[in-house]
């Protein structure tokens, strides 16, 4: 093995099984198959197989499977096994694995790193690593998470100061802030997030997360009804959430919701998929409702506006009037765009018109459509989920060979049963280990 060509591989997914299929294979009963796969260098496979040998006590066995893997000095496959030995308790393997790669200079290996050895007990020499790389952003949070509980939190906001004043720096007061807030300094952590604010959504995120943690609800409803406007009224609106305030939360986003325009089709279609998952689904409509007329063709709010009000009236019986939406539209329009389309092949599925939905694809693939293969993978979701899976196989086989085509059709061939074809369909690569091609 090799770790360039590995790293290769799982960019670009060549020649593997993907982990969710790798656990199909186990929920299926297939585990046999996973291990001998994990055995020929099956990357997905040999992590779950590990993950298993694990979960039986057989931490030995394990990191045995990765070794293959982490020998190659794939940071990947250091970190992966870490984690793992991490959560059998075997933390000395853990930072031997990732430790190299640390005294490399790695910035994401020295941050595990550090947070490993503070996880440990060993915070101080955690803080000595990252210490020399105080100004580096990457690293930034984690020095602040490292130096936790050390008595240092005057010494790391020195560096972080100092790290702020630089010509180059970045400008991210959000670590700082938080040594301050730990401090009991919470003017200064506000002060710093204020004057220091610049638009960024983080920034805006890190003042609304202080003032709320402090309590001060009504300085974080003042932000929402200025420069913040609706970032702040969006994630003040999610801490109301959790805490189980939902009209508190729909109170804060209302404002933002009308009248119906452009402006207001983002906040609404935030604030129907907060009431659905509470069951809200009259109030869900009324906010749905008029966001139609202004998507346009292709437009990137199309597929969300009509999957939302879709789903909706489907959850309620009523998916005919789902597909009413999208042929006022092409009306409308003039014509079917690929997002419309996409969608109207959903619905007739959820209708139970999978046959009209078949007949209707092929249509447009035989005209020549470009967007074809693209809405073949949506019907063969929907063949999927009515359990007719060889229909579902044979879209796929038709629409075309891009690289998401052979998962989407060994899944289908595992959900039939036919283990040996799928595995044998993923694992062809006619780009032998050790050549560097992409």
């Amino acid at each position: 093995m090799d770790a360039d060509d590995l790293d290769r591989r799982v960019r670009i997914m060549r020649g593997l099984v993907p982990t969710p299929l790798v656990l199909l294979l186990i929920e299926r009963g297939h585990l046999d198959e996973v291990r001998r796969q994990a055995a020929r260098g099956q990357w997905f496979c040999a992590v779950e197989w590990a993950r298993t040998l694990g979960g039986r006590g057989d931490g030995d066995a394990a990191l045995e499977v990765l070794r293959p893997f982490t020998d190659t000095g794939w940071w990947e496959a250091a970190r992966t096994a870490a984690d793992l030995a991490q959560q059998w308790g075997r933390e000395s393997e853990a930072l031997a694995l990732v430790a190299p790669f640390a005294r490399e200079g790695d910035p994401v290996a020295l941050g595990y790193t550090a947070r490993l050895l503070a996880r440990q007990g060993r915070g101080d020499e955690g803080f000595a690593m990252l210490r020399p790389h105080a100004g580096d952003p990457r690293l930034a949070r984690a020095l602040v998470e490292v130096a936790a509980g050390l008595g240092r939190d005057d010494e790391v906001a020195a560096l972080l100061e100092a790290a702020l004043t630089r010509p180059d720096a970045p400008g991210d007061p959000a670590p700082l802030a938080a040594v301050y807030e730990r401090q009991g300094r919470i003017d200064a952590a506000e002060a710093l997030l204020r004057s220091t604010r610049t638009g960024v959504v983080s920034d805006v995120d890190a003042l609304v997360d202080l003032l709320f943690r402090q309590g001060r609800h009504d300085d974080v409803r003042a932000l929402v009804l200025g420069q913040a406007g609706s970032w702040a009224a969006h994630r003040l609106a999610g801490h109301l959430e959790r805490a189980g305030d939902v009209d508190g939360a729909a109170d804060v986003l209302r404002p933002f919701t009308g009248p119906v325009s452009w402006a207001a089709l983002r906040p609404r279609v935030v604030l129907a998929q907060m009431l659905r998952r509470h069951g809200r689904a009259d109030e869900c409509l009324d906010l749905l409702r008029p966001l139609p007329q202004l998507v346009v063709p292709d437009g990137e709010d199309t597929a969300t506006v009509i999957e939302e009000l879709g789903t909706l009236l489907n959850d309620q019986g009523r998916p005919e009037e789902a597909l009413a939406v999208v042929d006022d539209l092409v009306r409308r329009d003039g014509g079917m765009s690929e997002e419309l389309f996409e969608q109207r092949v959903m619905l007739l599925c959820h209708a139970g018109r999978v046959g009209q939905a078949l007949a209707e694809t092929r249509a447009r693939a035989e005209a020549g459509e470009p967007d074809a293969p693209d809405t073949a993978w949506y019907l063969a979701s929907a063949l999927e989920r009515a359990g007719r899976y060889a229909e579902a196989i044979g879209v796929i086989r038709e629409a075309g060979d891009a690289w998401w085509d052979k998962s989407v059709t060994a899944r289908l061939l595992l959900l039939q049963g036919r283990v040996r074809e799928a595995v044998d369909l993923l694992t062809q690569d006619p780009v032998p280990l050790g050549t560097g091609e992409a």
